[in-house]
């Protein structure tokens, strides 16, 4: 019984990994983490934009388990973008660098902030980021 169990879910995982690595938006993700944000996958998979997006922000609310954190902000910036909706994606840049630095990814998180800041310079947001920065990047001067 235990062993049919483990085939079954196999099996299951294999055919959730095909369907999703069929949309270029979703080829990184996880099963685990495409079951996480099924109601994401799903309207992603029907290529409803707004939806999934609208999806997830509700997952945003929230608290999002780490192991799925990384995927999650990637694929909703993805979507952000196809939605063509430069306020949300905007927002979602900003969780992502905060997401960044709390991960110690400084590297990262300087290449978005200077990106985002030669394109948004007096965004208090983003200052305020550059600030954190460079808090843990011990630097004492940041330009």
């Amino acid at each position: 019984m235990v062993l049919r169990h483990f085939v079954r879910r196999t099996q299951v995982d294999k055919e959730i990994s095909d369907i999703i690595t069929k949309l270029p938006l979703l080829a990184e993700l996880s099963v685990d983490n495409a079951m996480f944000m099924r109601n994401v996958v799903k309207h992603t998979l029907s290529e409803n934009w707004s939806i999934a997006l609208d999806e997830v922000l509700l997952l945003l609310e929230s608290e999002v388990p780490d192991v799925h954190e990384n995927s999650f902000l990637t694929l909703a910036q993805n979507l952000a973008a196809a939605a063509d909706n430069s306020q949300i994606y905007v927002y979602l840049k900003k969780v992502w660098i905060s997401y960044l630095l709390d991960c110690l990814r400084l590297d990262e998180a300087a290449t978005e902030l200077d990106e985002l800041l030669q394109i948004l310079p007096s965004d208090e947001d983003f200052i305020a980021l550059q600030d954190r920065y460079c808090e843990l990047a011990n630097l004492r001067t940041c330009t």
